[in-house]
């Protein structure tokens, strides 16, 4: 579709500046999902000629593409939206920045550090976008100075994909427990209800583990208050004799994890129905602290320390910690896990510095109970994923990624 409206564009009458803005963001979009592709599955298909009636069924030949040609791709089609967009522009629109935080991203992976830093640099200096105080970050307003993209969502007009407002996300019910399924000894109601303070309904599937909880200063680091629901609970049940107290006895209060858990804060919306898991609160795709950590690798990595602990210190002085003197590999690895935990990154950066099976198989846990907590073994093929079979099906002549 991106493709469709970049072809068809310069033959539609209108006022250049908007023709070329909205093709901008079109060629931001297919880069972005092209890069996403790339990451993914590594073994993709290029095509950027727009399906129409006329070509829905001339012969493709389905090939993967060589991964030069789809960085320079990507790389061409936001390099013209960088001259064409501006900083600021209204949330859920795409802007400058975006253009210039996937440029970066592109850079590093294809190990462009010089041209990786001037991006982040050109950002960062550009002063639209601010880091701002650690409890707006996820706040009930995410469209703000940090933001430098942010999915937007509308009830109103929403309640299905096709409409204009879309159909809400459950990301906030999937990564908290189900506090209110708590019980107490001797208490005969439960003594939390489902209140929006506490996340209201979730699904109680996804957890940080302790591998990420061993990295936070949990004394002085901010983001333990604002990324995170705390560990010991009060309740908010006025018919439980622990209304407005502390539950008895110390964490944890269930040895069933989607009860009771360390669980993640960060798509907390206070303004959704307590029983609903469905949220229409706009959640960030990419902020300035993303800027910061990838401009920190990517200074560090291109010869420049001063200037990624500069990066790195921005972040952790928000989050109220000291100055790093020294800066390496594990130590931008941290960081990235401490700020941008379950934001959906973690995975590709850590695949493109080639340590993705290493964390995996060290630190990966699931289970059900506390009990039952078991590790997982990621082998070296599944850094790419496996091509749906769908997709191999329709096609006829694409290969699967090897091993699958």
């Amino acid at each position: 579709r991106a493709s469709g409206i970049i072809d068809n564009a310069p033959d539609i009458q209108m006022q250049t500046e908007t023709r070329e803005r909205i093709i901008s963001e079109a060629r931001v979009i297919r880069a972005w999902a092209y890069l996403r592709l790339l990451m993914t599955y590594d073994n993709i298909l290029l095509d950027s000629i727009p399906t129409t009636p006329q070509n829905a069924f001339d012969p493709v030949e389905y090939k993967p593409a060589d991964r030069k040609d789809v960085f320079g791709f990507i790389d061409r089609d936001l390099d013209y939206a960088i001259k064409h967009l501006q900083y600021k522009v209204d949330p859920g629109i795409i802007g400058q920045a975006l253009a210039r935080q996937l440029r970066a991203e592109s850079a590093m992976w294809q190990e462009d550090y010089a041209t990786a830093a001037a991006h982040t640099d050109a950002i960062i200096s550009n002063g639209q976008h601010k880091l701002v105080n650690i409890s707006e970050v996820f706040g009930n307003n995410v469209n703000h100075s940090e933001s430098l993209m942010a999915w937007q969502f509308d009830e109103l007009s929403g309640g299905s994909a096709t409409l204009a407002g879309g159909d809400g996300h459950v990301l906030g019910a999937c990564f908290q427990a189900r506090f209110y399924e708590i019980s107490i000894p001797g208490d005969p109601v439960a003594p939390i209800l489902e209140e929006a303070s506490y996340g209201g309904n979730a699904y109680g599937w996804t957890y940080p583990n302790e591998y990420l909880r061993s990295l936070y200063d949990e004394d002085n680091d901010k983001r333990m208050q604002f990324y995170c629901y705390p560990d010991t609970l009060y309740g908010n049940n006025p018919a439980s004799p622990y209304y407005e107290k502390k539950l008895p006895g110390d964490p944890p209060y269930s040895t069933q994890l989607r009860q009771y858990t360390w669980s993640l804060m960060k798509y907390r919306d206070l303004s959704k129905p307590a029983k609903r898991a469905l949220s229409y609160k706009p959640f960030i795709a990419y902020r300035l602290a993303d800027t910061y950590i990838l401009g920190a690798e990517a200074h560090w990595r291109n010869g420049n320390s001063a200037k990624a602990m500069e990066y790195i210190n921005a972040v952790r002085d928000r989050a109220g910690l000291e100055d790093i003197t020294s800066v390496d590999l594990q130590t931008i690895m941290d960081e990235h896990a401490r700020e941008l935990c379950f934001e959906g990154k973690r995975w590709f950066f850590l695949k493109r510095i080639g340590k993705l099976v290493e964390q995996v198989n060290k630190y990966h846990r699931f289970g059900s109970t506390t009990s039952s907590i078991v590790g997982t073994t990621m082998k070296d093929h599944m850094v790419r994923w496996p091509i749906p079979q769908a997709q191999i099906d329709a096609m006829g002549t694409f290969p699967q990624n090897p091993e699958y």
